[in-house]
Protein backbone atom coordinates (compact mmCIF):
# COMPACT_ATOMS: atom_id res chain seq x y z
CA UNK A 1 0.00 0.00 0.00
CA UNK A 2 2.74 2.18 1.06
CA UNK A 3 6.77 2.53 1.23
CA UNK A 4 7.58 4.12 4.03
CA UNK A 5 11.37 4.35 3.22
CA UNK A 6 13.92 3.75 6.02
CA UNK A 7 12.98 3.00 9.24
CA UNK A 8 11.71 -0.22 11.32
CA UNK A 9 7.92 -0.52 11.27
CA UNK A 10 6.43 -1.47 15.18
CA UNK A 11 3.09 -1.00 15.06
CA UNK A 12 0.41 0.09 13.44
CA UNK A 13 -3.90 1.37 14.57
CA UNK A 14 -6.84 2.96 12.63
CA UNK A 15 -8.20 5.62 14.48
CA UNK A 16 -11.59 4.79 13.78
CA UNK A 17 -12.97 4.40 17.87
CA UNK A 18 -10.75 7.08 18.84
CA UNK A 19 -12.09 10.64 20.10
CA UNK A 20 -9.47 12.53 18.22
CA UNK A 21 -11.11 14.94 15.64
CA UNK A 22 -13.10 13.07 12.69
CA UNK A 23 -10.10 13.84 9.88
CA UNK A 24 -7.97 11.69 11.73
CA UNK A 25 -10.63 8.92 12.57
CA UNK A 26 -10.46 7.23 9.27
CA UNK A 27 -6.29 7.47 9.20
CA UNK A 28 -4.75 4.26 9.42
CA UNK A 29 -2.16 5.25 12.45
CA UNK A 30 1.79 3.71 11.89
CA UNK A 31 5.20 3.75 13.90
CA UNK A 32 8.38 3.85 13.51
CA UNK A 33 11.32 2.72 16.15
CA UNK A 34 14.44 4.32 14.81
CA UNK A 35 13.60 7.84 13.76
CA UNK A 36 11.07 7.95 17.10
CA UNK A 37 7.89 8.96 14.24
CA UNK A 38 4.01 8.27 14.11
CA UNK A 39 2.88 9.04 10.60
CA UNK A 40 -0.42 9.10 9.70
CA UNK A 41 -1.82 7.42 6.43
CA UNK A 42 -4.54 9.05 4.47
CA UNK A 43 -6.48 5.90 2.10
CA UNK A 44 -6.86 5.55 -1.20
CA UNK A 45 -9.03 2.62 -2.63
CA UNK A 46 -7.04 0.72 -5.30
CA UNK A 47 -9.43 -1.72 -7.20
CA UNK A 48 -10.17 -4.46 -3.81
CA UNK A 49 -7.16 -2.85 -1.89
CA UNK A 50 -6.35 0.06 -1.40
CA UNK A 51 -3.06 2.97 -1.65
CA UNK A 52 -2.01 5.42 1.16
CA UNK A 53 -0.13 8.51 1.36
CA UNK A 54 1.55 10.12 4.57
CA UNK A 55 1.92 12.32 6.90
CA UNK A 56 3.60 12.95 10.56
CA UNK A 57 1.43 12.78 13.45
CA UNK A 58 4.00 13.38 16.22
CA UNK A 59 8.19 12.45 16.67
CA UNK A 60 10.71 13.15 19.87
CA UNK A 61 14.54 12.20 20.09
CA UNK A 62 15.03 8.95 21.84
CA UNK A 63 11.24 8.01 21.66
CA UNK A 64 12.08 4.59 20.15
CA UNK A 65 8.03 3.36 19.69
CA UNK A 66 7.43 -0.32 20.56
CA UNK A 67 3.96 -0.50 20.72
CA UNK A 68 0.56 1.44 20.18
CA UNK A 69 -3.22 1.41 20.49
CA UNK A 70 -6.33 2.95 20.65
CA UNK A 71 -7.85 3.05 24.52
CA UNK A 72 -11.42 2.69 25.64
CA UNK A 73 -10.99 6.28 26.80
CA UNK A 74 -10.65 6.98 23.15
CA UNK A 75 -6.65 8.05 23.83
CA UNK A 76 -3.84 6.78 21.79
CA UNK A 77 -1.59 4.64 24.22
CA UNK A 78 2.23 4.06 23.13
CA UNK A 79 5.26 2.42 24.63
CA UNK A 80 8.78 3.28 24.42
CA UNK A 81 11.49 0.41 24.62
CA UNK A 82 13.37 -2.71 23.35
CA UNK A 83 16.74 -3.85 23.50
CA UNK A 84 17.20 -3.67 26.89
CA UNK A 85 16.39 0.37 27.00
CA UNK A 86 13.94 1.70 29.38
CA UNK A 87 10.02 1.59 28.86
CA UNK A 88 8.14 4.77 29.22
CA UNK A 89 4.16 5.29 28.65
CA UNK A 90 2.37 7.48 26.51
CA UNK A 91 -0.88 9.10 26.23
CA UNK A 92 -1.75 11.36 23.28
CA UNK A 93 -5.65 13.09 23.89
CA UNK A 94 -7.35 15.55 22.14
CA UNK A 95 -8.56 18.34 24.50
CA UNK A 96 -10.14 20.62 22.35
CA UNK A 97 -13.80 21.45 21.81
CA UNK A 98 -16.07 18.58 19.78
CA UNK A 99 -15.41 19.12 15.68
CA UNK A 100 -18.20 19.01 13.55
CA UNK A 101 -18.12 16.26 10.45
CA UNK A 102 -17.88 12.55 9.90
CA UNK A 103 -15.09 10.62 9.10
CA UNK A 104 -14.93 9.46 5.48
CA UNK A 105 -15.85 6.32 4.43
CA UNK A 106 -14.60 4.37 1.15
CA UNK A 107 -16.95 2.52 -0.21
CA UNK A 108 -16.67 2.78 -4.28
CA UNK A 109 -15.16 -0.58 -4.38
CA UNK A 110 -16.89 -2.43 -2.21
CA UNK A 111 -18.17 -5.17 -4.24
CA UNK A 112 -14.81 -6.10 -5.36
CA UNK A 113 -13.65 -5.84 -1.51
CA UNK A 114 -16.43 -8.47 -1.08
CA UNK A 115 -15.07 -10.51 -3.49
CA UNK A 116 -12.20 -10.72 -2.36
CA UNK A 117 -12.66 -11.03 1.56
CA UNK A 118 -14.91 -13.84 0.52
CA UNK A 119 -12.11 -15.71 -1.42
CA UNK A 120 -9.78 -14.87 2.04
CA UNK A 121 -12.33 -16.95 3.84
CA UNK A 122 -10.77 -20.03 2.22
CA UNK A 123 -7.37 -19.25 3.50
CA UNK A 124 -7.05 -22.21 5.74
CA UNK A 125 -5.77 -25.57 5.31
CA UNK A 126 -8.52 -27.76 4.02
CA UNK A 127 -10.01 -30.37 1.39
CA UNK A 128 -12.62 -27.93 0.19
CA UNK A 129 -13.81 -28.84 -3.30
CA UNK A 130 -15.86 -25.59 -2.47
CA UNK A 131 -13.26 -23.59 -2.31
CA UNK A 132 -11.64 -24.96 -5.26
CA UNK A 133 -14.46 -24.37 -7.57
CA UNK A 134 -15.34 -20.68 -6.16
CA UNK A 135 -11.58 -19.34 -6.45
CA UNK A 136 -10.49 -21.16 -9.42
CA UNK A 137 -12.27 -18.46 -12.03
CA UNK A 138 -11.18 -15.71 -10.35
CA UNK A 139 -7.19 -16.59 -10.97
CA UNK A 140 -7.46 -14.59 -14.35
CA UNK A 141 -8.93 -12.00 -12.42
CA UNK A 142 -8.01 -8.48 -13.81
CA UNK A 143 -7.62 -7.57 -10.09
CA UNK A 144 -4.05 -8.44 -9.24
CA UNK A 145 -5.46 -8.70 -5.52
CA UNK A 146 -8.34 -10.85 -6.12
CA UNK A 147 -5.78 -13.01 -8.45
CA UNK A 148 -3.68 -13.48 -4.94
CA UNK A 149 -6.64 -14.53 -2.64
CA UNK A 150 -7.83 -16.51 -5.55
CA UNK A 151 -4.35 -18.51 -5.81
CA UNK A 152 -3.84 -18.75 -1.65
CA UNK A 153 -7.22 -20.22 -1.48
CA UNK A 154 -6.68 -23.00 -4.12
CA UNK A 155 -2.91 -23.36 -2.69
CA UNK A 156 -4.47 -24.11 0.72
CA UNK A 157 -6.86 -26.99 -0.02
CA UNK A 158 -5.61 -30.68 -0.96
CA UNK A 159 -3.72 -30.72 -4.07
CA UNK A 160 -5.24 -34.16 -5.08
CA UNK A 161 -8.49 -31.76 -5.30
CA UNK A 162 -6.73 -29.41 -7.93
CA UNK A 163 -3.61 -30.76 -9.57
CA UNK A 164 -4.79 -32.53 -12.80
CA UNK A 165 -6.98 -28.56 -13.37
CA UNK A 166 -3.54 -27.15 -14.06
CA UNK A 167 -2.74 -29.18 -17.06
CA UNK A 168 -6.23 -28.54 -18.49
CA UNK A 169 -6.12 -25.07 -18.31
CA UNK A 170 -6.74 -22.88 -21.33
CA UNK A 171 -6.30 -19.38 -20.19
CA UNK A 172 -2.77 -18.06 -19.94
CA UNK A 173 -3.12 -15.89 -16.80
CA UNK A 174 -5.15 -18.41 -14.65
CA UNK A 175 -2.14 -20.97 -16.27
CA UNK A 176 0.58 -18.76 -14.40
CA UNK A 177 -1.26 -18.84 -11.34
CA UNK A 178 -2.24 -22.29 -11.31
CA UNK A 179 1.54 -23.14 -11.90
CA UNK A 180 2.97 -20.89 -8.72
CA UNK A 181 0.18 -22.49 -6.40
CA UNK A 182 0.92 -26.25 -7.56
CA UNK A 183 4.80 -24.88 -7.37
CA UNK A 184 4.71 -23.85 -3.60
CA UNK A 185 3.67 -27.27 -3.25
CA UNK A 186 7.04 -28.54 -4.56
CA UNK A 187 6.46 -32.27 -5.68
CA UNK A 188 8.96 -32.68 -8.28
CA UNK A 189 7.58 -35.40 -9.63
CA UNK A 190 5.48 -32.98 -11.70
CA UNK A 191 8.34 -30.41 -12.76
CA UNK A 192 8.74 -31.96 -15.94
CA UNK A 193 4.75 -31.38 -17.08
CA UNK A 194 4.53 -27.84 -15.53
CA UNK A 195 7.73 -26.65 -16.94
CA UNK A 196 6.02 -28.03 -20.58
CA UNK A 197 2.17 -26.47 -19.29
CA UNK A 198 4.39 -23.02 -18.78
CA UNK A 199 5.65 -23.15 -22.53
CA UNK A 200 2.34 -23.28 -23.97
CA UNK A 201 2.02 -19.61 -22.40
CA UNK A 202 3.34 -16.83 -25.11
CA UNK A 203 5.63 -15.54 -23.59
CA UNK A 204 5.50 -12.10 -26.46
CA UNK A 205 1.81 -11.63 -26.25
CA UNK A 206 1.33 -11.43 -22.42
CA UNK A 207 0.44 -8.24 -20.75
CA UNK A 208 3.86 -7.12 -18.50
CA UNK A 209 2.06 -8.01 -15.15
CA UNK A 210 1.78 -11.37 -16.71
CA UNK A 211 5.32 -11.78 -18.35
CA UNK A 212 6.83 -11.02 -14.75
CA UNK A 213 4.03 -13.35 -13.25
CA UNK A 214 5.33 -15.90 -15.81
CA UNK A 215 9.33 -15.86 -15.01
CA UNK A 216 7.80 -16.00 -11.17
CA UNK A 217 6.67 -19.42 -11.94
CA UNK A 218 9.61 -20.74 -13.53
CA UNK A 219 11.94 -19.23 -11.00
CA UNK A 220 9.72 -21.10 -8.55
CA UNK A 221 9.46 -23.87 -10.23
CA UNK A 222 13.35 -23.91 -10.32
CA UNK A 223 13.26 -23.76 -6.88
CA UNK A 224 10.48 -25.73 -5.26
CA UNK A 225 10.53 -28.44 -7.98
CA UNK A 226 14.40 -28.88 -8.76
CA UNK A 227 16.66 -28.25 -11.73
CA UNK A 228 15.28 -28.74 -15.06
CA UNK A 229 16.55 -31.07 -17.76
CA UNK A 230 19.47 -29.99 -19.50
CA UNK A 231 16.94 -30.56 -22.78
CA UNK A 232 14.14 -28.34 -20.68
CA UNK A 233 16.85 -26.08 -19.77
CA UNK A 234 17.97 -25.33 -23.05
CA UNK A 235 14.22 -24.50 -24.64
CA UNK A 236 13.41 -22.49 -22.64
CA UNK A 237 16.49 -20.45 -22.17
CA UNK A 238 15.89 -19.95 -25.96
CA UNK A 239 12.44 -19.08 -26.27
CA UNK A 240 12.79 -15.89 -23.35
CA UNK A 241 16.15 -15.07 -24.45
CA UNK A 242 15.33 -13.10 -27.24
CA UNK A 243 13.55 -10.76 -24.70
CA UNK A 244 16.73 -10.23 -22.99
CA UNK A 245 17.39 -7.50 -22.40
CA UNK A 246 14.28 -5.48 -22.48
CA UNK A 247 14.10 -1.47 -21.81
CA UNK A 248 12.03 -1.80 -18.98
CA UNK A 249 14.32 -2.66 -15.44
CA UNK A 250 12.31 -4.79 -13.65
CA UNK A 251 12.21 -7.34 -16.64
CA UNK A 252 15.67 -7.51 -16.86
CA UNK A 253 16.34 -8.08 -13.35
CA UNK A 254 13.72 -11.68 -13.79
CA UNK A 255 14.80 -12.35 -16.76
CA UNK A 256 18.33 -12.69 -15.30
CA UNK A 257 17.06 -14.11 -12.51
CA UNK A 258 15.93 -17.15 -14.35
CA UNK A 259 17.94 -17.33 -17.41
CA UNK A 260 21.15 -17.48 -15.10
CA UNK A 261 19.62 -20.09 -13.35
CA UNK A 262 19.66 -22.60 -16.76
CA UNK A 263 23.85 -21.15 -17.02
CA UNK A 264 22.75 -19.78 -20.44
CA UNK A 265 25.88 -18.81 -22.70
CA UNK A 266 24.20 -15.27 -23.56
CA UNK A 267 23.44 -14.29 -19.81
CA UNK A 268 27.13 -12.64 -18.99
CA UNK A 269 27.70 -11.19 -21.76
CA UNK A 270 23.92 -9.09 -21.75
CA UNK A 271 23.96 -8.50 -18.29
CA UNK A 272 27.34 -7.08 -17.99
CA UNK A 273 26.46 -4.31 -20.61
CA UNK A 274 23.09 -4.25 -18.79
CA UNK A 275 25.54 -3.27 -15.61
CA UNK A 276 27.61 -0.76 -17.74
CA UNK A 277 24.76 1.18 -18.58
CA UNK A 278 22.53 1.24 -15.62
CA UNK A 279 22.87 4.05 -13.08
CA UNK A 280 21.92 4.10 -9.06
CA UNK A 281 18.05 5.12 -9.09
CA UNK A 282 16.80 7.38 -6.86
CA UNK A 283 15.75 5.93 -3.10
CA UNK A 284 12.08 7.58 -1.66
CA UNK A 285 13.17 9.12 1.77
CA UNK A 286 11.78 11.21 3.99
CA UNK A 287 14.23 14.01 4.16
CA UNK A 288 13.34 16.32 7.38
CA UNK A 289 12.91 12.95 9.05
CA UNK A 290 16.38 11.88 8.43
CA UNK A 291 18.07 14.79 8.77
CA UNK A 292 16.75 15.46 12.33
CA UNK A 293 18.47 11.94 14.09
CA UNK A 294 21.80 11.42 14.19
CA UNK A 295 21.63 7.79 12.23
CA UNK A 296 19.42 9.47 9.39
CA UNK A 297 22.62 11.15 8.79
CA UNK A 298 24.64 8.31 8.16
CA UNK A 299 21.43 7.38 5.31
CA UNK A 300 22.07 10.61 4.03
CA UNK A 301 25.19 10.16 3.29
CA UNK A 302 24.44 6.86 1.83
CA UNK A 303 22.24 8.46 -0.51
CA UNK A 304 24.78 10.59 -1.46
CA UNK A 305 27.15 7.45 -2.10
CA UNK A 306 24.52 5.20 -2.88
CA UNK A 307 25.36 1.78 -4.27
CA UNK A 308 23.54 1.04 -7.52
CA UNK A 309 21.28 -1.95 -5.87
CA UNK A 310 20.15 -3.30 -9.63
CA UNK A 311 23.67 -4.33 -10.41
CA UNK A 312 23.77 -5.80 -6.99
CA UNK A 313 20.77 -8.04 -8.52
CA UNK A 314 22.60 -8.58 -11.53
CA UNK A 315 26.19 -9.29 -9.88
CA UNK A 316 23.87 -11.83 -7.30
CA UNK A 317 22.28 -14.13 -9.87
CA UNK A 318 25.74 -14.00 -12.15
CA UNK A 319 27.76 -15.42 -9.80
CA UNK A 320 26.71 -18.97 -10.22
CA UNK A 321 26.88 -18.83 -14.08
CA UNK A 322 29.66 -20.57 -15.27
CA UNK A 323 29.50 -20.33 -19.24
CA UNK A 324 29.53 -17.82 -21.40
CA UNK A 325 32.53 -15.07 -19.77
CA UNK A 326 35.13 -13.52 -21.77
CA UNK A 327 38.32 -12.44 -19.60
CA UNK A 328 37.42 -9.00 -20.24
CA UNK A 329 33.43 -9.84 -18.34
CA UNK A 330 35.07 -11.34 -15.95
CA UNK A 331 37.54 -8.19 -15.18
CA UNK A 332 34.76 -5.75 -15.25
CA UNK A 333 32.67 -7.93 -12.96
CA UNK A 334 35.27 -8.12 -10.80
CA UNK A 335 35.96 -4.02 -10.88
CA UNK A 336 32.49 -3.80 -9.95
CA UNK A 337 32.69 -5.62 -6.84
CA UNK A 338 35.32 -3.53 -6.12
CA UNK A 339 33.83 -0.40 -6.38
CA UNK A 340 30.80 -1.39 -4.62
CA UNK A 341 32.57 -1.83 -1.37
CA UNK A 342 33.76 1.79 -1.05
CA UNK A 343 29.90 2.60 -1.44
CA UNK A 344 27.79 3.40 1.86
CA UNK A 345 25.32 0.58 2.39
CA UNK A 346 23.36 -0.84 5.25
CA UNK A 347 24.96 -2.56 7.81
CA UNK A 348 25.40 -5.95 6.42
CA UNK A 349 26.35 -4.24 2.89
CA UNK A 350 30.03 -4.73 3.10
CA UNK A 351 29.48 -8.73 3.99
CA UNK A 352 27.62 -9.59 1.39
CA UNK A 353 29.18 -8.09 -1.72
CA UNK A 354 32.15 -10.18 -0.13
CA UNK A 355 29.90 -12.83 -0.21
CA UNK A 356 28.77 -12.79 -3.82
CA UNK A 357 32.53 -12.22 -5.03
CA UNK A 358 33.50 -15.68 -2.65
CA UNK A 359 30.70 -17.00 -4.59
CA UNK A 360 32.12 -16.10 -8.16
CA UNK A 361 35.38 -17.07 -7.21
CA UNK A 362 34.96 -20.70 -6.42
CA UNK A 363 33.40 -20.93 -10.24
CA UNK A 364 36.71 -19.72 -11.59
CA UNK A 365 38.49 -21.94 -13.20
CA UNK A 366 42.86 -21.89 -11.78
CA UNK A 367 43.85 -20.09 -14.82
CA UNK A 368 41.17 -17.66 -14.24
CA UNK A 369 41.99 -16.95 -11.16
CA UNK A 370 45.76 -16.28 -12.25
CA UNK A 371 44.79 -13.89 -14.84
CA UNK A 372 42.47 -12.25 -11.95
CA UNK A 373 44.80 -12.22 -9.16
CA UNK A 374 45.06 -8.84 -8.65
CA UNK A 375 41.00 -7.99 -8.61
CA UNK A 376 39.93 -10.83 -6.22
CA UNK A 377 41.92 -9.11 -3.25
CA UNK A 378 39.88 -7.82 0.10
CA UNK A 379 39.87 -4.63 1.50
CA UNK A 380 42.48 -4.55 4.19
CA UNK A 381 41.30 -4.93 7.88
CA UNK A 382 42.54 -2.24 10.13
CA UNK A 383 45.79 -2.71 12.09
CA UNK A 384 45.44 -2.84 16.03
CA UNK A 385 48.85 -2.09 16.63
CA UNK A 386 48.37 1.53 14.28
CA UNK A 387 45.26 2.54 16.33
CA UNK A 388 46.38 4.98 19.19
CA UNK A 389 45.99 4.04 22.97
CA UNK A 390 44.61 5.41 26.32
CA UNK A 391 46.98 7.10 28.41
CA UNK A 392 45.14 5.70 31.53
CA UNK A 393 46.08 4.73 34.04
CA UNK A 394 43.89 1.68 33.53
CA UNK A 395 40.65 1.60 35.81
CA UNK A 396 38.47 -1.53 36.53
CA UNK A 397 35.26 0.07 35.58
CA UNK A 398 32.11 -1.58 35.62
CA UNK A 399 28.64 -0.05 34.89
CA UNK A 400 27.93 1.12 38.40
CA UNK A 401 31.31 2.87 38.72
CA UNK A 402 31.10 4.38 35.02
CA UNK A 403 27.86 5.82 36.09
CA UNK A 404 29.11 7.66 39.25
CA UNK A 405 30.92 10.11 36.34
CA UNK A 406 27.50 10.84 34.48
CA UNK A 407 25.19 11.99 37.76
CA UNK A 408 25.68 15.69 36.41
CA UNK A 409 24.80 17.07 33.06
CA UNK A 410 27.59 15.91 30.37
CA UNK A 411 29.65 19.21 29.74
CA UNK A 412 33.33 20.41 28.70
CA UNK A 413 34.32 17.54 27.07
CA UNK A 414 37.31 17.08 24.49
CA UNK A 415 35.25 15.91 20.68
CA UNK A 416 39.09 15.59 19.40
CA UNK A 417 40.05 12.92 22.17
CA UNK A 418 36.68 11.01 22.40
CA UNK A 419 37.20 10.40 18.54
CA UNK A 420 40.83 9.27 19.36
CA UNK A 421 39.28 6.75 22.10
CA UNK A 422 36.86 5.46 19.97
CA UNK A 423 39.72 4.26 18.09
CA UNK A 424 42.11 3.15 21.09
CA UNK A 425 38.94 1.03 22.44
CA UNK A 426 38.76 -0.98 19.01
CA UNK A 427 35.33 0.07 18.47
CA UNK A 428 36.16 1.78 14.68
CA UNK A 429 37.84 -1.86 13.94
CA UNK A 430 34.05 -3.39 13.70
CA UNK A 431 31.63 -0.56 14.02
CA UNK A 432 31.06 1.96 11.98
CA UNK A 433 30.16 5.76 12.89
CA UNK A 434 29.30 8.53 10.17
CA UNK A 435 29.92 6.15 7.86
CA UNK A 436 33.46 5.29 8.17
CA UNK A 437 34.59 1.49 10.30
CA UNK A 438 34.25 -2.37 10.32
CA UNK A 439 31.28 -4.38 10.01
CA UNK A 440 31.54 -6.67 12.17
CA UNK A 441 28.89 -5.07 15.15
CA UNK A 442 26.21 -3.01 14.24
CA UNK A 443 26.29 1.03 13.53
CA UNK A 444 26.72 3.04 16.18
CA UNK A 445 26.00 6.30 14.47
CA UNK A 446 22.44 6.44 16.50
CA UNK A 447 23.45 5.66 19.75
CA UNK A 448 22.97 8.99 21.22
CA UNK A 449 19.32 9.25 19.84
CA UNK A 450 18.11 5.74 21.21
CA UNK A 451 19.89 4.85 23.93
CA UNK A 452 20.92 6.37 27.51
CA UNK A 453 24.17 6.50 28.67
CA UNK A 454 23.87 3.81 31.26
CA UNK A 455 22.83 1.21 28.02
CA UNK A 456 25.60 2.30 26.27
CA UNK A 457 27.92 1.31 29.37
CA UNK A 458 25.59 -1.88 29.82
CA UNK A 459 26.30 -2.45 26.19
CA UNK A 460 30.47 -1.55 26.24
CA UNK A 461 30.31 -4.18 29.73
CA UNK A 462 27.87 -6.43 29.33
CA UNK A 463 27.91 -6.83 25.68
CA UNK A 464 26.04 -10.73 25.72
CA UNK A 465 23.09 -9.00 27.77
CA UNK A 466 21.65 -8.35 24.61
CA UNK A 467 22.40 -9.23 21.12
CA UNK A 468 21.05 -8.73 17.79
CA UNK A 469 20.27 -10.92 15.67
CA UNK A 470 22.34 -9.97 12.67
CA UNK A 471 25.66 -10.05 14.39
CA UNK A 472 25.05 -13.46 16.90
CA UNK A 473 28.29 -16.20 16.87
CA UNK A 474 27.80 -19.68 16.08
CA UNK A 475 29.42 -22.21 17.51
CA UNK A 476 30.39 -24.91 14.54
CA UNK A 477 30.87 -28.36 15.59
CA UNK A 478 33.14 -30.86 13.57
CA UNK A 479 32.86 -34.16 13.43
CA UNK A 480 36.71 -34.73 14.67
CA UNK A 481 35.62 -33.10 18.02
CA UNK A 482 37.20 -29.02 17.44
CA UNK A 483 34.71 -26.35 17.09
CA UNK A 484 34.45 -23.28 15.38
CA UNK A 485 33.46 -20.03 16.85
CA UNK A 486 32.69 -16.96 15.44
CA UNK A 487 29.91 -15.38 12.81
CA UNK A 488 28.91 -17.65 10.15
CA UNK A 489 29.79 -16.12 7.00
CA UNK A 490 28.37 -18.77 4.92
CA UNK A 491 27.26 -22.11 4.57
CA UNK A 492 26.93 -24.28 1.05
CA UNK A 493 27.06 -27.68 0.04
CA UNK A 494 30.81 -28.29 -0.02
CA UNK A 495 31.83 -26.32 2.87
CA UNK A 496 31.16 -23.58 5.81
CA UNK A 497 32.52 -20.48 6.55
CA UNK A 498 33.41 -19.07 9.79
CA UNK A 499 34.70 -15.56 11.13
CA UNK A 500 36.76 -16.46 14.09
CA UNK A 501 38.14 -13.08 14.71
CA UNK A 502 35.52 -9.99 15.35
CA UNK A 503 38.54 -7.32 14.56
CA UNK A 504 39.01 -8.65 11.14
CA UNK A 505 36.59 -10.17 9.21
CA UNK A 506 38.81 -11.38 5.78
CA UNK A 507 39.75 -13.93 8.13
CA UNK A 508 37.75 -16.79 7.62
CA UNK A 509 38.40 -20.04 8.47
CA UNK A 510 36.94 -23.06 6.36
CA UNK A 511 35.54 -26.66 7.51
CA UNK A 512 34.18 -29.05 4.61
CA UNK A 513 30.43 -29.45 4.89
CA UNK A 514 30.35 -33.23 5.56
CA UNK A 515 32.43 -32.97 8.57
CA UNK A 516 29.90 -30.49 9.83
CA UNK A 517 28.00 -32.17 13.28
CA UNK A 518 25.57 -29.30 13.96
CA UNK A 519 25.69 -25.66 14.61
CA UNK A 520 23.89 -23.82 17.29
CA UNK A 521 23.64 -19.70 17.79
CA UNK A 522 26.40 -18.54 21.09
CA UNK A 523 24.86 -16.90 24.09
CA UNK A 524 28.00 -14.71 24.04
CA UNK A 525 28.72 -11.85 22.13
CA UNK A 526 31.49 -11.78 19.35
CA UNK A 527 32.54 -8.33 21.55
CA UNK A 528 35.05 -8.26 24.27
CA UNK A 529 33.71 -6.72 27.72
CA UNK A 530 36.94 -5.24 28.85
CA UNK A 531 37.99 -3.21 25.53
CA UNK A 532 38.02 0.14 27.80
CA UNK A 533 39.91 -1.19 30.76
CA UNK A 534 42.74 0.97 29.94
CA UNK A 535 41.13 4.06 30.29
CA UNK A 536 41.23 6.61 32.58
CA UNK A 537 38.43 9.27 33.83
CA UNK A 538 38.16 11.88 31.46
CA UNK A 539 39.01 9.47 28.43
CA UNK A 540 36.09 7.30 29.00
CA UNK A 541 33.54 10.59 29.58
CA UNK A 542 35.10 12.05 26.18
CA UNK A 543 34.64 8.54 24.57
CA UNK A 544 30.41 8.49 25.86
CA UNK A 545 30.50 12.19 24.94
CA UNK A 546 31.41 11.23 21.26
CA UNK A 547 28.85 8.40 20.87
CA UNK A 548 26.14 10.56 21.93
CA UNK A 549 26.60 13.37 19.77
CA UNK A 550 26.36 11.35 17.16
CA UNK A 551 30.16 12.88 15.39
CA UNK A 552 28.62 16.49 15.78
CA UNK A 553 31.85 18.39 17.23
CA UNK A 554 28.64 21.44 18.13
CA UNK A 555 26.73 18.46 20.64
CA UNK A 556 25.84 20.09 24.07
CA UNK A 557 28.53 17.77 25.54
CA UNK A 558 31.41 19.75 24.41
CA UNK A 559 30.37 23.25 25.47
CA UNK A 560 31.05 24.30 28.43
CA UNK A 561 28.04 25.94 29.80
Amino acid sequence: MLDIAPGSPTAISFGHHSKFPAEFQNKLFICDWTFGTIFNVEMQESGSSYTGTKAEFLHGSRLNIAAMRFGPDGAMYFVTGGRTTASRLYRIRYTGAPTKGTARTLRANSELRALRHSLEKFHIRGESAEAVAKAWPHLAHADRHIRYAARIAVENQDVGLWREKVFAEKNSRATIYAAIALAHHGDRAFSGRLLDKLGEVPFGSLEREDQLALLRAYALCFMRMGQPTAEKAAAISAKLDANYSSKDDTMNAELCRVLAAFDAPTVPRKTIELMKATRAGAVDYDKAMLGRHEYGGAILKMMANTPNTRNIHYAYFLRRVRSGWTLDDRKYFFGWLNEALAKDGGRSFAGYIRAIRKDTIAQLETKDVELLAGLLADFPAFDLSKLPKPKGPPVAWTVDSAMKLFAADLRGRDFENGKRMYSAGFCIACHRFGGEGGHSGPDLGSVGSRYSIRDILVAIWEPSVSISDQYVASGVKLKDGDTLNGRLIYRNDKEVGVATNPFDMNQVTKAPADQVEGIKHSQVSLMPADLLAGMNRDELMDLVAFLLSAGNSQHKAFKKE
